[in-house]
């Protein structure tokens, strides 16, 4: 820890250069200013585009709502243009799929399944938690999560995905879904008969 007497010693080195440089600047006035001038020449075009990069950046952030009004104005404005440049990014030449792309969608994918095992916290089933089921040959088992609370309940399959998404993932709705198939199907089967049963 510096004593007293060192901290009073850089102070005053301090206020002495402070001083030499004050002194300098104002017997150099003139010097500093063709200097000054002479780099603003120089750097004219870079300094004017960081000042307008700068004041349009700030009117940015106090302005979201008119950038935000401005951006989606401009997507219905350009909509084919910005199509046929996400056609460039995504296609080749040949019009096939750019293979970066493809590899950059590939590996985005998968990471993609690791996170939901990770979540899950265990591999994903041959079989549906909650029918049994085999899982969809296109799509596989699905990751099922409270949208409530957000935390994971079980890998289903599509079918039960779907299903507890119409009812709204509501238990009550689900009994009354189940009542209603029992009634239904006892009085179906006594009014009916199906040819060939």
């Amino acid at each position: 820890m510096p004593s007293k007497d060192e901290d009073e010693r850089a102070a005053k080195a301090r206020e002495i250069k402070a001083a030499y440089q004050r002194m300098w600047q104002a017997k150099n006035r003139e010097h500093r200013r063709a200097y000054e001038q002479a780099y603003y020449d120089k750097k004219k075009g870079t300094i004017q585009a960081k000042r307008r990069e700068a004041r349009a950046e700030a009117w940015r952030k106090e302005h979201p709502d008119a950038v935000l009004e401005h951006k989606r104005r401009y997507r219905e404005a350009n909509r084919e243009k910005l199509r046929e440049a996400h056609r460039k990014y995504i296609r080749d030449e040949t019009g096939g799929m750019n293979e970066a792309y493809e590899a950059r969608r590939a590996r985005n994918y998968t990471n993609w399944r690791q996170d939901l095992e990770d979540m899950a916290g265990r591999p994903r089933p041959e079989v549906c938690d909650a029918c049994g089921g085999p899982p969809d040959p296109k799509r596989g088992m699905h990751f099922d999560h409270c949208h409530t609370h957000g935390h994971f309940r079980g890998w289903i399959c599509r079918g039960c995905n779907l299903a507890l998404g119409n009812v709204g993932d509501d238990p009550a709705r689900l009994l009354k879904l189940i009542a209603y198939l029992k009634r239904t199907s006892r009085k179906a089967s006594d009014q009916f008969s199906l040819p060939g049963v």
